[in-house]
């Protein structure tokens, strides 16, 4: 997976009730388009057909064409006249003036209209443009599609199905079964072994129908990125990819004869995790289990100023003044870093388990692609006992400061809590550089596991079982 699903699935992992999965074997399903920026967009086709979705179906009102078609919402005041159909409206709109358009709304009204500062404002309205100037408005959630049934290029990218305008970001309608072409070459590079990539179009499809409506507020049911599942569209789609989605169709994947949150990540470097050691949420079907073998798992460092480090402390909304250093200071159960402790003049921070990964998106670096890491040095921040000829006091080196000469103070001596030197990451004077393998949450289907053992000579079924325990494909 050359992306990774975020840690905002806590919540929802906490609140999704398991469910059954729906009887239509190809449901059409509404994908918000964040990647697309907005609610303006260029089409690179020269012919559209613009109308709405009436009963699940949709209901072309006209075909727009021209050289440079874009989609975008309009405001402003508008003047009207009645229409009784697309071509009375057009011949209306040519007698106001070249600055006017026909107009339809979800109800099938039809009337022509023309920017006017004394007109009346017109709510939930898109423009379809030739680049200047209306061919076409349309009030409520207007959908285009390809007239002949065909894609639709949308800025760099195409999709099949249709688009949908007058929400925050544009939403494709797509029947399921061709949603998952464009999803599964960008989860899964598309030259990987064809049981790997079955096995990732049957952890999408299972994904998918668990978590539909998880957008509900938003007007759709899931997003194209990597908080729901990565999805470019028809331009990503691949033979291999097809086929492999074209061969598992319909199948899903089942613990207790209910489906399974299906989540899935890129690496785990070594060992998956226990749903609960990442989310806090314990599923008997995501328990930790050994690679047998990824994929070209990734290895990956990043490296921190003590400045750095400082600023990104602040960034996150705390203070503990100049960092002097870093520590694990806990492992969960398959050995990542459960509590990293950073170290400060004022005081220490720490954090916890997905949270760690997220901390350091404001530096340049961004994330943590992994909590499989170590620091440079890990342990207990050394404790500094000041002597005068007796044990006087002792301070966590960060907070002490030793000043003049001639006080009576013989010696300063670091040492860890037991006695020994200490063993931490400091940064008094340097870098702390974190090195790590792995990528993602670690939680369900590693995808570069489920390629090794493809590679190895497994099924797409026996990869699924072994990374979702317990479970049954159906």
């Amino acid at each position: 997976m050359r992306k990774i699903v975020c840690a905002i699935l806590s919540v929802m992992l906490a609140c999704m009730p398991a469910v059954t999965v729906k009887a239509d074997s190809d449901i059409v399903i509404r994908i918000g388009l964040t990647r697309l920026g907005g609610t303006s967009v260029a089409l690179t086709n020269k012919s559209i057909a613009v109308g709405f979705e009436k009963d699940g179906v949709f209901a072309a009102a006209a075909t727009v064409t021209g050289a440079s078609l874009g989609a975008s919402p309009a405001t402003g005041h508008y003047s009207r006249v009645s229409a009784s159909s697309y071509a009375d409206a057009l011949t209306k709109a040519s007698a106001i003036g070249l600055s006017a358009a026909p107009c339809v709304s979800a109800a099938g009204a039809w009337s022509a209209l023309a920017p006017d500062p004394a007109g009346a404002p017109v709510s939930a309205l898109i423009a379809i443009t030739d680049g200047t100037s209306a061919l076409l408005f349309a009030e409520g959630a207007v959908q285009i599609a390809e007239p002949d049934g065909g894609k639709i290029g949308a800025g760099s990218l195409s999709y099949r199905g249709r688009l949908e305008f007058g929400r925050a970001v544009v939403v494709n309608v797509i029947p399921m079964e061709e949603y998952l072409r464009g999803v599964v070459p960008a989860e899964m590079p598309a030259e990987w072994h064809i049981e790997a990539l079955k096995a990732q179009a049957l952890a999408a499809r299972t994904y998918t129908r668990y978590n539909l409506e998880k957008h509900l507020s938003d007007g759709y049911d899931l997003c194209d990125d990597v908080h729901c599942q990565a999805y470019r569209g028809a331009g990503w789609e691949h033979p291999n990819s097809d086929a492999a989605v074209a061969a598992t169709s319909g199948q899903c994947v089942y613990y207790r004869d209910r489906l399974i949150q299906a989540v899935f990540f890129a690496s785990s470097g070594g060992r998956t995790e226990n749903s609960e050691d990442v989310w806090g949420f314990e599923f008997d079907y995501l328990r930790s289990v050994p690679e047998i073998a990824e994929t070209d798992p990734k290895q990956w460092s990043r490296t921190f100023t003590r400045e750095q480090l400082t600023d990104i402390v602040r960034a996150n909304g705390g203070d503990i003044g100049p960092v002097s250093g870093v520590a694990v200071t806990k492992t969960d159960a398959a050995g990542r870093v459960g509590e990293l402790t950073i170290y400060g003049a004022l005081g220490t921070h720490s954090l916890t388990r997905e949270q760690i990964r997220a901390y350091f998106a404001p530096s340049d670096d961004g994330s943590l692609d992994s909590r499989n890491f170590t620091v440079a040095s890990g342990g207990a921040p050394p404790r500094v006992y000041v002597y005068s000829g007796v044990q006087a006091a002792a301070f966590d080196l960060p907070s002490l400061a030793v000043y003049g000469a001639g006080s009576g103070i013989t010696s300063v001596s670091a040492l860890g809590a037991n006695g020994a030197s200490a063993a931490y990451a400091p940064v008094l004077d340097g870098a702390v550089t974190i090195t790590g393998s792995g990528w993602g949450h670690a939680v369900g289907m590693s995808q570069c596991g489920a390629d090794g053992m493809a590679r190895l000579g497994y099924g797409y079924e026996e990869i699924i079982k072994y990374y979702y325990t317990g479970v049954s494909v159906k």
